[in-house]
């Protein structure tokens, strides 16, 4: 699955849209439907898009209202791979949406720079018991970056790999946090270590009795 945005030109595929600078931009069918999941306006993301083309920033971040009040327990930040492509050039970007009730912050970064938002993401989610970051596909980088991430924001971080029910799962631990991704899905999970099933918690430990 590929989510595109192209800008002043004429594409014939998905949602056209007209900025207030006069910017035509097309959103790919599967980008709309991940703006709508999460309670985006698409001619918003549009702007967004947009402004961010022209900036050249490698890192842009935006609040948006209007949100869907995030129906799960955890806080979830939603990983999205992208291609904007003008008359000019075609870049791929990483974006992420971040629910904050309401709220949602909306960021684009290079990929080779994700290891800054990513710890960013974790630095700003601490005060969260519970949290993930879900992708549309399990991009390595993502998650690697993650977890490098991880050991910049906490001191004396445990790291490595158990099994549980066939499956296997990677994991980086401080006293009070951890970081856990089930090996070959689409989700890493950022919680409170009091949140982890005793089955986890115990192999984590190394409790193998």
């Amino acid at each position: 699955m590929r989510f595109e945005a192209s800008l002043d030109i004429l594409q014939p595929y998905g949602r056209r849209f007209l900025t207030k600078d006069g910017r035509l931009v097309t959103l790919s069918r599967e980008l709309v439907e991940q703006c709508e999941g999460s309670g985006i306006s698409p001619s918003m993301l549009s702007e967004v898009i947009a402004d961010f083309n022209e900036s050249g920033s490698r890192i842009s971040s935006s609040y948006l209202v209007s949100m869907k009040e995030n129906q799960n327990k955890c806080n979830v930040t939603k990983v999205i791979d992208l291609w904007i492509t003008d008359a000019v050039k075609s870049t791929h970007v990483i974006m992420t949406v971040t629910g904050l009730g309401s709220v949602g912050e909306l960021r684009f970064v290079y990929p080779e720079f994700f290891g800054e938002l990513a710890k960013t993401i974790l630095s700003n989610n601490v005060k969260y018991d519970c949290s993930s970051i879900v992708m549309t596909f399990p991009y390595m980088f993502v998650v690697f970056d993650t977890f490098n991430a991880f050991k910049k924001v906490y001191n004396n971080v445990i790291e490595g790999i158990v099994r549980m029910n066939g499956s296997s799962f990677m994991f980086s631990k401080t006293e009070a946090k951890s970081l856990i991704w089930e090996v070959d899905t689409p989700k890493v999970d950022y919680i409170s270590n009091e949140l982890i099933p005793n089955k986890m918690k115990s192999l984590i430990e190394g409790d193998y009795s």
